[in-house]
Protein backbone atom coordinates (compact mmCIF):
# COMPACT_ATOMS: atom_id res chain seq x y z
CA UNK A 1 0.00 0.00 0.00
CA UNK A 2 1.40 3.39 -0.93
CA UNK A 3 1.89 6.25 1.49
CA UNK A 4 -0.87 8.74 2.05
CA UNK A 5 -1.08 11.89 0.04
CA UNK A 6 -0.71 14.82 2.42
CA UNK A 7 -2.04 18.21 1.31
CA UNK A 8 -1.31 21.37 3.28
CA UNK A 9 -2.50 24.96 3.24
CA UNK A 10 -2.03 27.96 5.47
CA UNK A 11 -3.42 31.43 5.86
CA UNK A 12 -5.30 33.65 8.28
CA UNK A 13 -3.39 32.29 11.29
CA UNK A 14 -4.49 28.71 10.53
CA UNK A 15 -2.61 25.79 8.99
CA UNK A 16 -4.44 22.86 7.48
CA UNK A 17 -3.49 19.30 6.67
CA UNK A 18 -5.59 16.91 4.60
CA UNK A 19 -4.70 13.21 4.75
CA UNK A 20 -5.76 11.04 1.82
CA UNK A 21 -5.10 7.30 2.13
CA UNK A 22 -3.17 5.41 4.81
CA UNK A 23 -0.96 7.70 6.92
CA UNK A 24 2.38 6.05 7.66
CA UNK A 25 5.93 6.86 8.69
CA UNK A 26 6.65 7.71 5.05
CA UNK A 27 4.67 10.93 5.43
CA UNK A 28 5.89 11.61 8.97
CA UNK A 29 9.02 13.60 8.19
CA UNK A 30 7.23 16.02 5.87
CA UNK A 31 4.31 16.43 8.27
CA UNK A 32 6.65 17.08 11.19
CA UNK A 33 8.57 19.69 9.21
CA UNK A 34 5.36 21.43 8.12
CA UNK A 35 3.94 21.38 11.65
CA UNK A 36 7.11 22.84 13.18
CA UNK A 37 7.27 25.48 10.46
CA UNK A 38 3.67 26.51 11.17
CA UNK A 39 4.31 26.60 14.92
CA UNK A 40 7.34 28.83 14.30
CA UNK A 41 5.09 31.05 12.17
CA UNK A 42 2.80 31.38 15.23
CA UNK A 43 -0.36 29.91 13.75
CA UNK A 44 -3.10 29.54 16.32
CA UNK A 45 -4.47 26.24 15.00
CA UNK A 46 -3.51 23.33 12.85
CA UNK A 47 -6.53 21.52 11.41
CA UNK A 48 -5.85 17.89 10.45
CA UNK A 49 -8.63 16.59 8.20
CA UNK A 50 -8.86 12.81 8.43
CA UNK A 51 -12.07 12.52 6.39
CA UNK A 52 -10.23 10.63 3.62
CA UNK A 53 -7.71 8.89 5.89
CA UNK A 54 -7.83 5.08 5.71
CA UNK A 55 -5.69 4.46 8.79
CA UNK A 56 -2.59 5.62 10.66
CA UNK A 57 0.52 3.91 11.92
CA UNK A 58 2.15 4.66 15.26
CA UNK A 59 4.81 6.93 13.75
CA UNK A 60 2.21 9.14 12.09
CA UNK A 61 0.21 9.34 15.32
CA UNK A 62 3.43 10.13 17.19
CA UNK A 63 4.10 13.02 14.80
CA UNK A 64 0.60 14.36 15.48
CA UNK A 65 1.35 14.06 19.21
CA UNK A 66 4.67 15.88 18.81
CA UNK A 67 2.89 18.78 17.12
CA UNK A 68 -0.03 18.83 19.55
CA UNK A 69 2.24 18.80 22.59
CA UNK A 70 3.32 22.33 21.63
CA UNK A 71 -0.06 23.45 22.96
CA UNK A 72 1.14 22.52 26.45
CA UNK A 73 3.60 25.42 26.40
CA UNK A 74 1.42 27.70 24.27
CA UNK A 75 -2.20 28.01 25.34
CA UNK A 76 -2.94 30.05 22.19
CA UNK A 77 -2.15 27.03 19.95
CA UNK A 78 -4.17 23.89 19.36
CA UNK A 79 -4.48 20.97 16.98
CA UNK A 80 -7.95 20.08 15.77
CA UNK A 81 -8.78 16.73 14.23
CA UNK A 82 -11.46 17.19 11.58
CA UNK A 83 -13.81 14.48 10.27
CA UNK A 84 -12.20 11.53 12.05
CA UNK A 85 -14.38 8.45 11.92
CA UNK A 86 -14.86 6.18 14.93
CA UNK A 87 -12.05 3.82 13.88
CA UNK A 88 -9.51 6.66 13.67
CA UNK A 89 -10.65 8.07 17.01
CA UNK A 90 -10.25 4.59 18.49
CA UNK A 91 -6.67 4.36 17.13
CA UNK A 92 -5.83 7.70 18.73
CA UNK A 93 -7.58 6.76 21.96
CA UNK A 94 -5.75 3.41 22.16
CA UNK A 95 -2.51 5.37 22.49
CA UNK A 96 -3.98 7.93 24.91
CA UNK A 97 -3.81 10.75 22.38
CA UNK A 98 -7.42 11.93 22.22
CA UNK A 99 -6.88 14.34 25.12
CA UNK A 100 -4.31 16.23 23.03
CA UNK A 101 -6.80 17.20 20.33
CA UNK A 102 -10.06 18.98 19.78
CA UNK A 103 -12.37 16.98 17.50
CA UNK A 104 -14.62 18.72 15.01
CA UNK A 105 -16.38 18.28 11.69
CA UNK A 106 -15.82 21.84 10.52
CA UNK A 107 -12.98 22.71 8.19
CA UNK A 108 -11.93 26.20 7.18
CA UNK A 109 -12.03 26.81 3.43
CA UNK A 110 -8.63 26.81 1.77
CA UNK A 111 -7.84 27.55 -1.84
CA UNK A 112 -4.13 26.88 -2.25
CA UNK A 113 -3.45 23.28 -1.25
CA UNK A 114 0.09 22.00 -1.73
CA UNK A 115 1.13 18.35 -1.68
CA UNK A 116 3.87 17.47 0.79
CA UNK A 117 6.69 15.41 -0.60
CA UNK A 118 7.24 12.07 1.15
CA UNK A 119 10.95 11.88 0.44
CA UNK A 120 13.63 11.52 3.08
CA UNK A 121 17.40 11.78 3.19
CA UNK A 122 19.20 9.11 1.15
CA UNK A 123 20.88 7.54 4.17
CA UNK A 124 17.58 7.14 6.04
CA UNK A 125 19.07 8.46 9.31
CA UNK A 126 16.77 11.47 9.36
CA UNK A 127 13.76 9.23 8.86
CA UNK A 128 14.95 6.91 11.65
CA UNK A 129 15.38 9.92 13.96
CA UNK A 130 11.85 11.09 13.14
CA UNK A 131 10.46 7.62 13.86
CA UNK A 132 12.41 7.55 17.14
CA UNK A 133 11.16 10.99 18.23
CA UNK A 134 7.58 10.07 17.29
CA UNK A 135 7.66 6.94 19.44
CA UNK A 136 9.32 8.76 22.32
CA UNK A 137 6.49 11.32 22.12
CA UNK A 138 3.93 8.51 22.32
CA UNK A 139 5.64 7.16 25.44
CA UNK A 140 5.82 10.64 26.99
CA UNK A 141 2.13 11.32 26.39
CA UNK A 142 0.89 8.13 28.02
CA UNK A 143 2.87 5.80 30.28
CA UNK A 144 0.80 2.86 29.01
CA UNK A 145 2.64 3.27 25.70
CA UNK A 146 6.05 2.55 27.23
CA UNK A 147 5.74 -1.26 27.08
CA UNK A 148 4.26 -0.99 23.58
CA UNK A 149 7.15 0.98 22.10
CA UNK A 150 10.13 0.49 24.43
CA UNK A 151 11.74 -2.14 22.20
CA UNK A 152 11.17 -0.06 19.06
CA UNK A 153 12.82 2.95 20.70
CA UNK A 154 15.77 0.91 21.96
CA UNK A 155 16.27 -0.69 18.55
CA UNK A 156 16.21 2.69 16.79
CA UNK A 157 18.62 4.23 19.29
CA UNK A 158 21.00 1.32 18.86
CA UNK A 159 20.73 1.46 15.08
CA UNK A 160 21.42 5.19 15.03
CA UNK A 161 24.66 4.75 17.01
Amino acid sequence: MSAAKILVASGNDIAQVRVIGRATFQAGQSLRDFGLEMIAANVSRILVNLGECEGMDSTFMGILAMIARRSITNSEFRVEIVNADDNLKMLLDTLGLTRLFTFTHTETAAEDWTALCNTVADDGKEQQQTILKAHEALMDVDGDNVPKFKEVVEFLKQDLR
